[in-house]
């Protein structure tokens, strides 16, 4: 008997060690099921995300103790949250993930706790120093080294972001702008300007129609004052060209007859001459 009650609780030991060793099998399963998942999230968020970002090109380093290979080192602007917001998150991620078994090409610049810049350890093809445009288009994990892809887009113009400059420029809220003193400023000074405008419009209608009434006048005078000596001056002009005319014609008609030849006089008149031979025939 007293065998028989020890090799039943020996066998009821066997079962719970077995049962709790296949708990915790079945619970790092399901913990490493999690975590695969959510890494299969994570790269799937950063393939559709395409953050387009400003990122200044600064050198190329050699990671010696993970790949002995030479990294691109790309430092984000701290404007750029949305990407360092993607950025924190791909970190608590991969930490969870692979802990120190794998190197993540995402370092933080920090002085007194507080993070100042991102660099991105990644691969650039052909990429000149300065400032740029980038997409980031997945998450690579190679070998012991897990880093961003990157997609060059072009390069960094002042005129693209004037902001990024300007720390004291102040934020657009709607709602300050919107409030009831100011929508009561923005009526009274519609009102005055449509007033203006209509004061203004009736004014420059008045002066308009006297000045035009004035000269009117000062036409019909000038008219009438130079009527005479504009039909004076075309009658002069109509004599003299009337008279060079007439003496072209006169010259030519002249020319063409010959000269006129005068006729001959007479010694005597005919009847005085009759009278006389009639004289000498009676005597």
């Amino acid at each position: 008997m007293a065998n028989r009650s020890s090799n039943i609780s020996s066998a009821k030991k066997s079962d719970i060690i077995n049962s709790s060793n296949s708990s915790l099998n079945s619970s790092s399963t399901s913990t490493s099921d999690i975590k695969s998942l959510q890494l299969k999230k994570l790269i799937g968020k950063v393939k559709q995300s395409k953050i387009i970002f400003v990122g200044t090109y600064t050198e190329r380093r050699l990671v010696q103790r993970v790949t002995s290979e030479y990294r691109d080192i790309v430092v984000v602007n701290k404007e750029e949250e949305d990407l360092i917001a993607c950025l924190k998150k791909i970190q608590r991620v991969i930490h969870e993930e692979f802990g120190d078994e794998k190197w993540l090409g995402i370092t933080c610049n920090q002085v007194e706790g507080e993070s100042l810049d991102y660099n991105l350890w990644v691969e650039l093809d052909k990429v000149p120093f300065g400032k740029h445009w980038f997409q980031m288009k997945s998450l690579k994990i190679k070998d012991n080294t897990v880093q961003l892809q990157l997609k060059y887009l072009r390069s960094f113009q002042a005129t693209d972001r004037e902001y990024l400059h300007d720390d004291n420029q102040p934020t657009f809220d709607l709602n300050k702008i919107l409030t009831y003193n100011n929508m009561c400023e923005a009526i009274k000074f519609t009102a005055v300007l449509v007033m203006s405008i209509i004061t203004l419009s009736g004014h420059v209608l008045w002066h308009t129609s006297n000045y035009s009434i004035k000269i009117t006048r000062e036409l019909s005078n000038l008219i009438r004052a130079l009527t005479p000596v504009i039909f004076g001056f075309y009658e002069l002009l109509s004599k003299c060209i009337g008279g060079i005319y007439w003496l072209i014609y006169m010259l030519f008609q002249g020319n063409s007859r010959g000269p006129i030849m005068p006729p001959p006089m007479a010694i005597m008149p005919n009847n005085k001459q009759r009278s006389y031979n009639h004289q000498n025939y009676y005597r």
